[in-house]
Formats: structure tokens, C-alpha cells, sequence
């Protein structure tokens, strides 16, 4: 059976679900068989039917056409995939660079400068105040006016405003 299984040719695109048609040469005799869901369980020995001569050609003729072919429609798709990955990366670039231009926040370094670019008019506010809580940036926003500060929390109070909180006491 291996030795067999060793010199048959498989024609990939003839067959069933199962498996394709297989085809060899022994003893100057010509076989053929196509696999079925339990092929596994015999042997080609037993189960191919001989053929003739001129039919073992023409499959080997088409198998080999059959080859090549895939072989050229390999290369092409190799080529096409290679192209497809480059205009991918191009338009990637060309969203990246479109992003920046319609999204300067990401040119701002820090907060502070965040802010200034938002008060200038170049950052758009939710963006930069999402980045602020992604950031986990501690940050005030006054409910009156929409005044955006700016707040470390490891900071004390500055001695005016301490100041004045203890005179509001008495």
C-alpha cells in the first residue's frame, strides 16, 4: 500500500469532497481511484480500477497544464497581495496624515498646552477632554460658564484661598 500510496498522483481538481482522483503506473499497468469518506480504511491495491494506457496520459497531460497553471496563478496572487499590502499601507499613511491634520490634540504635549490649543481654537473639546480622563488628567469643569482648569491634586491650596475659606468658617 505505501509503495502505492508513494508514486500515485493526486488531481486536486477532479474529485468529490472526500478527496481527489488518484492516479499511477505498475507494472505497466495503469490505475485509477477517487477517494470516499472511508478511504482511509483501504488500500489502493484493492480498490483502483485499471484504465487505459491513453486515459492515464490525458489525466497526467491535464494534471501537469493543471500545475503550471496554478503555479502562474500562485505568482499572480503573491503579486496581487503585494500590491493590495502597499496600497493598504498608502492609505493608512494618507489617514494617519489626514487624522493629525483634522486632530492637532495629538501635536499638544502636555495638558497645559492641550488647553491653550483649546482655548485658541485648534483642539476640539470633547476629544481633549476625553484625553484628559483617559489620561486620568485631574481637571475642573465649571458647570456655569464651561471653564476648563487645570488642577494637581497633590498641590495645597494657595494661601488666599485657604485663607478665605477660614474667614467663611467664622
Amino acid at each position: 500500500m505505501n509503495n502505492i500510496e508513494n508514486i500515485a498522483i493526486e488531481m486536486h481538481d477532479i474529485g468529490n469532497t472526500y478527496g481527489g482522483l488518484k492516479v499511477w503506473e505498475t507494472g505497466g499497468k495503469f490505475f485509477w481511484y477517487i477517494e470516499d469518506y472511508d478511504s482511509h480504511l483501504l488500500s489502493l491495491e484493492d480498490e483502483g480500477e485499471e484504465i487505459p494506457e491513453s486515459l492515464y496520459k490525458e489525466l497526467l497531460s491535464h494534471y501537469y497544464k493543471e500545475e503550471a497553471a496554478q503555479e502562474v496563478l500562485h505568482d499572480e496572487r503573491i503579486k496581487a497581495q503585494a500590491a493590495e499590502q502597499e496600497a493598504r499601507a498608502v492609505l493608512e499613511k494618507q489617514r494617519d496624515e489626514l487624522y493629525r491634520k483634522d486632530n492637532p490634540i495629538s501635536e499638544y504635549a502636555t495638558p497645559a498646552l492641550m488647553l491653550q490649543g483649546y482655548y485658541d481654537g485648534h483642539v476640539d473639546r470633547d476629544a481633549m477632554l476625553r484625553t484628559f480622563d483617559e489620561a486620568s488628567v485631574y481637571h475642573v469643569v465649571c458647570d456655569v460658564t464651561g471653564l476648563i482648569t487645570l488642577k494637581d491634586p497633590m498641590v495645597p491650596k494657595s494661601l488666599s484661598q485657604a485663607t478665605h475659606q477660614s474667614n467663611q468658617m467664622l
